[in-house]
């Protein structure tokens, strides 16, 4: 299965393309936010409310070429950095954007120059434009329950399993990772808010998954529920 673009709830779309446009330069097209790499988050109104300050459900996770750079220019735009670490190979930090949504930007760094502990660091300079996002790195899906979400898209939907480290399992997508990841956090919301996953497949493939009639935000897609929050819809 390939993933094309995700389904993303916002309470105004001129407002959050806006918001895109000047935290990560990103445009829009025909009521989506484009990607680089040619990656399309559709945009849909109105999103419910959400208590939950931080990553649950589907987080969209994007490159970029400098993230001490990135990270210095969310936070002058005064979005709330939740999360941050620098991993082996990798640096990443989760901010929330102008709807609260979280969204992680990441860096690939060489591993052999990890130190344990280090934060991201200070840019030289204050930066004067937007990060340069290089396209969807991968999706993360965050769970109360690992088992069972590693269960319905593995055993549902049919992704192959790749990496798997801690309590963070990789499902692979013919093009993307999507990264199964813990949290504690508790959503008082169960209709859609978070990001739903846009899959293309062929009908063989479909054929036989357990697909709902919905026509969430009019696109007259099937739609599959994994149980917690998170949607699944088939572009054809």
């Amino acid at each position: 299965m390939h993933l094309t673009s995700l389904l993303w709830w916002v309470n105004d779309t001129e407002q959050i393309s806006a918001f895109y446009q000047e935290a990560l330069g990103i445009g829009s097209d025909e009521g989506a936010l484009l990607l680089p790499d040619g990656f399309r988050w559709h945009l849909c109104t109105p999103r419910p409310p959400c208590r939950a300050r931080g990553p649950h459900g589907i987080v969209p996770v994007l490159e970029v070429k400098d993230i001490a750079q990135a990270k210095a220019w969310i936070k002058r735009l005064k979005r709330p950095v939740v999360f941050e670490e620098i991993v082996p190979g990798l640096a990443r930090f989760i901010f929330l954007d102008s709807d609260g949504h979280p969204v992680e930007l990441v860096q690939p760094l060489n591993v052999e120059t990890w130190e344990r502990g280090a934060r991201i660091p200070e840019p030289p300079s204050p930066p004067s434009a937007p990060p340069h996002v290089v396209g969807m790195f991968e999706v993360s899906l965050y769970t109360r329950d690992v088992s069972a979400s590693v269960r319905f898209y593995r055993d549902v939907l049919g992704l192959e399993t790749g990496v798997a480290y801690f309590a963070h399992i990789h499902l692979l997508f013919d093009n993307l990772p999507l990264v199964i990841r813990p949290t504690w956090r508790r959503c008082d919301q169960s209709r859609p808010h978070t990001p739903a996953l846009v899959v293309a497949c062929s009908p063989d493939e479909g054929r036989g998954l357990p697909w709902e009639d919905r026509s969430l935000c009019g696109q007259g897609w099937p739609a599959l529920f994994d149980g917690e929050h998170t949607w699944v819809l088939c572009a054809g």
